[in-house]
């Protein structure tokens, strides 16, 4: 080996050295911002859900002295407890998301761990009439995941397609291998669905806190902030776009294979 072949070599580890030490910093930082929420989170709790399961005691106690018979008293007991109960889900979301912990990894192939999780999201799937094309590229490095997580994520990104496309469409899953320009293996998941798409002001805000299309259906907008702290926490890169070519939304997740 020449002397610039032995620079070179050392140069590429120098490199993956600092890369490896961005990871780990991120996921240092990311587990820090992730117990200052939970301890918001519990406070919020307890100095909202208690006085919230009061008025609705309270409301349930006055509805027992008023004339429910009449339409107007009746739909506005009916408001006044949706309203709570709708408080009282967004509470508890937080807290679901507050509870994300450290990660618990393990090398896996990151095809099975797909599979498995279309196994929980069938029913939908079934229910929809959806059709799901699997395009897997052979012999893939095992990716380093907390699996369970990873598991939500792709639970999470997969109902909202279903959600997204008509009865009859089509999501598509690719894994495939790619590698960055410092030359360390990466192993990419996209999830594409032929729905309608989002409007370009609404896929810069996905990822933000309580953002959400969908509030008139009970969303409070925490779905796709948790999918995005799960990645981060590994070190990995997420990506939502529309697809230019067709209809649709195409998601890109980028992990790091195991060295």
């Amino acid at each position: 080996m020449t002397g610039e072949d032995e620079r070179d070599k050392k140069i590429d580890e120098l490199n993956k050295t600092i890369a490896m030490l961005k990871v780990n910093q991120n996921q240092i930082a990311q587990a820090e911002k992730m117990k200052i929420i939970d301890e918001f989170a519990h406070g919020l709790s307890h100095e909202v859900k208690n006085p919230l399961a009061i008025i609705l005691q309270g409301v349930d106690y006055l509805s027992t002295k008023v004339n429910l018979a009449d339409p107007s008293v009746n739909s506005t007991v009916g408001y006044m407890k949706d309203a709570i109960k709708r408080a009282d889900k967004v509470i508890g979301d937080f807290l679901n998301f507050s509870s994300i912990s450290a990660l618990e990894l393990a090398a896996v192939a990151l095809a099975e761990v797909t599979d498995n999780s279309l196994v929980l999201v069938r029913h939908q799937l079934e229910t929809h009439h959806l059709e799901v094309i699997k395009e897997y590229q052979p012999g893939l490095p095992l990716v380093k995941i907390d699996q369970d997580k990873i598991t939500q994520v792709l639970v999470n990104l997969v109902l909202n397609a279903v959600q997204a496309v008509p009865e009859g469409g089509r999501i598509t899953i690719r894994i495939s291998q790619q590698q960055e320009q410092l030359q360390l293996n990466q192993v990419k998941l996209e999830i594409e669905d032929n729905g309608p798409g989002m409007a370009e002001d609404d896929l810069a805000r996905a990822f933000d806190f309580f953002f959400t299309t969908k509030r008139s259906k009970g969303n409070i907008g925490l779905g796709l902030s948790t999918v995005k702290t799960i990645i981060d926490m590994h070190g990995g890169e997420i990506k939502l776009e529309n697809k230019h070519e067709s209809n649709g939304i195409k998601i890109t997740i980028i992990l790091k294979a195991e060295q």
